[in-house]
């Protein structure tokens, strides 16, 4: 899709501070939050088995044996960063 993780990122946390503001006690429900992080959970899941179902032919390593731990896509990347992100931002919140 050509979006890059910093445009993700600043697009999420303007989208819950949207809603915040327009549904404060759905935010702060946790209920929302659960299908907030399952909802990233199966997203970087898909992401990172996408990218395990389409690696070159020489998995694993590349010409230089360096490991390939993501596709050249980073598209399992970007999902695991989201995820990890979103459970930062989750620990940031129940912790205020």
């Amino acid at each position: 899709m050509g979006i890059t993780i910093g445009i993700a990122f600043v697009l999420s946390f303007c989208l819950v501070g949207a809603l915040y503001f327009i549904f404060p006690k759905l935010i702060k429900h946790w209920l929302f939050w659960y299908i907030f992080s399952m909802i990233i959970f199966v997203f970087s899941v898909g992401g990172l088995v996408y990218n395990v179902m389409h690696q070159p032919s020489s998995f694993g390593f590349d010409r230089s044996h360096n490991i390939i731990y993501f596709s050249p896509d980073a598209r399992g990347q970007f999902y695991m960063e989201g995820y990890i992100g979103s459970f930062l931002c989750l620990s940031i919140f129940y912790n205020y």
